[in-house]
């Protein structure tokens, strides 16, 4: 099992997804790919936060609707990249976003109680990366890559401390393992940067929190490898090997990932890369 970490500006555009399918297709064996919310959407679901927890619902809808407008311009794209195709992927695909993006909207429109914003802001954002990661798995699909799209809500257990929670190793160990053992397919595509507490209320793993989705997705599947992938000038590239042998490392050592080996790539400054 290897470990591949997409970050936002990788996947910023339809270019970026098609690179992304051309670099899945061209490994072999188990694959677990984390993938951030694509080019600057955390920095958008921000300001319609912003405009949530101010009351101005309509304003809040209105940004909602230019994200959307973004999302389903690189699902466009994603039509005319590539040969091998299957329009069933990316329709089926299209369907989900459609669907994650009227739950939020229905979410913004219907809440009264808007008082916690640390709680809001879990909820709000962590829909940037639901949705990248189901444009990434129909695609896949699309492109002849057999893949199982898991909800990291589901598989990561977290403190309830929110915009910067912490991973209960034991708890997600078992669910993640779970998730991926159920399942047949060699590919599996998760959102980074998100997670839940026991009750089931979203959160977010703070800055680089998709970093340490992936690390800690590497120490629990004992995967031989954690790779980094960055957007940067000219394309995508692969900016470091976050550490080798996971399983070797302990939970205290992995906690927060082992941050100080990751680095940066300076043309992507998103948050939750």
């Amino acid at each position: 099992m290897k470990i591949y970490k997409f970050g936002g500006a990788s996947v910023r555009s339809a270019e970026g997804v098609a690179n992304l399918c051309r670099i899945v297709k061209g490994e072999q064996g188990a694959l677990f790919i984390v993938v951030s919310a694509m080019g600057k959407t955390t920095n958008a679901l921000e300001l319609v936060l912003e405009d949530f927890i101010g009351g101005n619902t309509a304003s809040a809808l209105d940004r909602l609707h230019e994200i959307e407008q973004y999302h389903r311009e690189i699902m466009a794209g994603l039509l005319h990249q590539g040969e091998d195709f299957s329009a069933d992927g990316i329709s089926a695909g299209t369907n989900r976003v459609g669907a994650l993006f009227s739950e939020l909207g229905g979410l913004l429109a219907a809440a009264s109680k808007r008082d916690d914003y640390d709680s809001w802001y879990d909820r709000i954002v962590s829909y940037g990366e639901l949705i990248s990661t189901t444009i990434v798995s129909g695609y896949l699909a699309a492109q002849g890559v057999p893949n199982r799209w898991l909800d990291m809500r589901r598989c990561f257990v977290t403190d309830s401390r929110h915009r910067e929670a912490n991973i209960n190793v034991d708890r997600s160990t078992l669910l993640l393992r779970q998730a991926v053992d159920a399942f047949p397919e060699q590919v599996f595509v998760a959102q980074g940067f998100i997670g839940a507490t026991p009750g089931g209320c979203p959160t977010t793993l703070g800055r680089e929190g998709s970093d340490y989705s992936a690390a800690m997705a590497g120490y629990i599947l004992g995967a031989d490898s954690v790779t980094i992938w960055k957007g940067c000038r000219g394309g995508t590239e692969r900016r470091s090997e976050a550490f080798q042998r996971c399983g070797s490392h302990s939970a205290a050592h992995v906690s927060r990932c082992d941050r100080i080996g990751l680095q940066r790539c300076a043309g992507d400054s998103s948050q939750n890369d």
